[in-house]
């Protein structure tokens, strides 16, 4: 039996690749469909169990909270984003438009120094 040369099996191979992508294109195009079969491990049903289980603990949880008054970090946020930006807009409209003595200078000093030491609190929770 006589050797195949190496270039004459590169020929053969990309005619095979050739044929089973003519193939698969018929298949598809036919509508059928390729299944690949999943196996799960052996303590999956377990585990789905386990987090069908944290996942109603999450929501009695959530729905507690909704009751309690305490809110998350993100609605806390931007409650607290929207109530600084309408007061600061109302107190630059009411600097500009009268006239400003020692008191409301220190007022607005005082308000200038606690959001700067408010500032650096929430800096140093973030390092």
């Amino acid at each position: 039996m006589e050797k195949t040369s190496r270039e004459e099996l590169e020929i053969v191979i990309a005619a095979l690749q050739e044929k089973i992508m003519v193939l698969e294109t018929e298949l598809n195009e036919r509508g059928v469909l390729n299944v690949e079969q999943i196996i799960e491990p052996k303590d999956y049903q377990e585990i789905k169990a386990h987090a069908g289980k944290l996942e109603k603990d999450v929501e009695a949880l959530r729905y507690i909270l909704s009751f309690s008054g305490v809110q998350s970090l993100d609605m806390l946020a931007a409650e607290f984003l929207a109530i600084l930006q309408t007061r600061l807009k109302q107190i630059a409209v009411e600097f500009e438009n009268f006239p400003a003595g020692l008191e409301e200078r220190n007022i607005l000093k005082k308000i200038i120094h606690s959001l700067h030491s408010g500032a650096r609190q929430l800096d140093e929770l973030l390092k």
